[in-house]
C-alpha cells in the first residue's frame, strides 16, 4: 500500500472553520487534501476561531515540489494586520464584552460572533444603534443590512454566497427565507 504522502498532497488536521478553509482552498487550487477531524467537521467553529487569521500564518507555497501559492515579490503582509485585528488574542473576551456592554440588545451570542468576525470594526458598522430595528432588515441569525452594507462597500462581498459562505459561515444557520431574501436584495442593488 501507497503512504500517505504519495496519495494526498496536503494532510490539514482540524476541521473548524480554519482548516477546512485551508483544505477547500488547497483543493481549488488542485491539490489533493486529506482533512483530518476528530468530531464533526465545524462542530466547534463558532467556539474555537476567532476569524482573524494573519495573513501568512499558513503557508503552502510548495508541497510535494508542486507551486500552490505564487510567490509573492515582497512579503508585505507578514506584518500587516487585517481589518479589524488591531487588538491582541488575549483582548478578544475583553473586546466582546465591550459590544454586549454597549450594544444591549446584542444577545451574548450575537456579541461574540459579531466580536469575532469583525474585531475593532464591528463598532464601525454598528455605529450608534440602539435596537436591531437601528441595523435595518433582519435576515434571521443575527444578520442585518447594516453587516450586509458593510461586506459589500468593505469586503468586496458581492453576492449572498459570499456572505453566507465565505465571509460568515451563516449559510449553515439561515433558514432559505431569510437566504432567499438576501439574495433578493443583493440582486435589487446591483441592479
Amino acid at each position: 500500500m501507497d503512504d500517505a504522502s504519495s496519495i494526498f498532497d496536503l494532510a490539514v488536521i482540524g476541521g473548524g472553520i480554519n482548516g477546512a478553509g485551508i483544505a477547500f482552498d488547497a483543493a481549488g487550487r488542485g491539490a489533493r487534501v486529506l482533512l483530518l477531524e476528530r468530531g464533526d467537521l465545524a462542530s466547534r467553529t463558532s467556539s474555537a476561531s476567532t476569524k482573524l487569521i494573519r495573513a501568512g500564518l499558513f503557508r503552502y507555497d510548495h508541497l510535494g515540489g508542486r507551486e500552490l501559492m505564487p510567490a509573492t515579490r515582497t512579503a508585505w503582509t507578514a506584518t500587516a494586520t487585517l481589518p479589524g485585528g488591531d487588538f491582541s488574542p488575549q483582548d478578544l473576551e475583553a473586546l466582546i464584552a465591550g459590544l454586549a456592554r454597549d450594544y444591549p440588545f446584542l444577545a451574548p451570542a450575537d456579541a461574540r460572533r459579531i466580536g469575532k468576525a469583525y474585531g475593532t470594526d464591528a463598532r464601525r458598522w454598528l455605529g450608534d444603534a440602539r435596537s436591531w430595528a437601528d441595523l435595518g432588515g433582519h435576515y434571521g441569525a443575527g444578520l442585518t443590512s447594516a453587516e450586509v452594507d458593510w461586506m459589500t462597500a468593505r469586503e468586496w462581498a458581492v453576492s449572498s454566497e459570499d456572505i453566507l459562505w465565505r465571509r460568515s459561515k451563516l449559510g449553515l444557520v439561515l433558514g432559505a427565507e431569510g437566504r432567499n431574501r438576501l439574495a433578493a436584495d443583493l440582486k435589487e442593488q446591483a441592479a
